[in-house]
């Protein structure tokens, strides 16, 4: 192991010298460019432009290769931040090939497809997904529950559908932004994951606040067949709606763990609620919707111990 001194330049600067061996085996000279990223508070790795990792632009899919995991390899590639997806097929698309991939395609925040012929589709990515936080994507998806909440309790059921195609949406986009969280190169890491150990929890909250809503737009379905039962699942789902909000907001504002113990009245009374609906099926989709907003509790206190931790320096 190197030791070196920690310099400053002009009052402002700081800087380290580089191993002489190192730049030597490196071949690298005055004025190149090297590649720094941070691994967690204490450790950076230096790398050399010849090291950088290659973006990928664009990926051919062969719909014969795949067949009916041609619309998971899609959302692989998209989470992979590649920009162009060239989907093709010797045979040419039946309607259910198409039908398939428009209907990811449109879970994918930014991408349009640019051509399409019978042998081939061609998908863009337009969004810079760099522009945009994780949590503005939390704060948005727990706006679109609170709206799914009232559109439950007002019977407003064609603006569900709606809704929680958006929070797939937003899913998908929260599930980009985090893979290329744990990676340095040409990407922006979000500010919220400052390593990549804290991918996990995040992974975790975003898929269970898309658990939300697809628990919601079940019980959507239920009440519709039996308006009389929303009156019945009023009380439970403002509960509900109102604890997420709480969740969502100590997450992005980057509380301390303390002030989720409020929430536990909360979660209590929303139990109690739920253990009063009758309808067997309506009482399983709040217990899956209860157990999701515990379980996002349980991962924004992970969140909160390990940055603990970080600021004291302890990891």
């Amino acid at each position: 192991m190197n030791a070196r001194k920690l310099q400053i330049i002009g009052g402002k600067t700081y800087a380290v010298t580089l191993p002489k061996n190192w730049v030597k085996e490196a071949n690298i000279t005055p004025k190149d460019v090297i590649f720094i990223e941070e691994k967690d508070s204490e450790t950076l790795i230096l790398k050399t432009s010849s090291s950088k990792e290659k973006e990928i632009d664009q990926v051919f899919l062969n719909t014969d290769n795949y067949k009916d995991n041609l619309a998971q390899a899609v959302f692989v590639s998209y989470y992979l931040g590649i920009e162009t997806i060239i989907i093709y097929s010797k045979k040419g698309f039946d309607t259910k090939t198409k039908n398939m991939l428009k209907k990811a395609i449109s879970q994918m925040s930014g991408t349009e497809i640019i051509y399409e012929d019978k042998n081939k589709i061609k998908i863009k990515t337009l969004l810079d997904h760099t522009k945009i936080t994780i949590n503005q994507i939390f704060f948005r998806i727990s706006l679109i529950i609170s709206e799914l909440t009232d559109n439950l309790i007002n019977s407003d059921f064609d603006t569900i559908e709606n809704n929680e195609n958006e929070i797939d949406r937003l899913y998908n986009l929260a599930n980009k932004i985090i893979l290329h969280s744990t990676k340095n190169y040409g990407i922006k890491r979000d500010e919220s994951i400052k390593t990549p150990s804290l991918a996990l929890p995040y992974f975790l909250i975003a898929k269970k606040l898309e658990n939300i809503g697809d628990e919601l737009y079940s019980i959507a379905n239920i009440v519709k067949k039996e308006k009389g039962l929303i009156p019945k699942i009023k009380e439970p789902v403002t509960i509900l709606r109102e604890d997420i909000k709480i969740k969502v907001k100590h997450l992005i504002t980057n509380k301390k763990t303390a002030i989720l113990k409020d929430t536990a009245i909360q979660s209590g009374t929303l139990k109690d609620k739920i253990s009063n609906i009758e309808n067997i099926g309506l009482r399983i989709h709040f217990d899956r919707i209860l157990k999701a907003i515990n379980d996002i509790e349980t991962e924004i206190i992970n969140i909160s111990f390990y940055e603990e931790l970080m600021e004291k320096s302890i990891i």
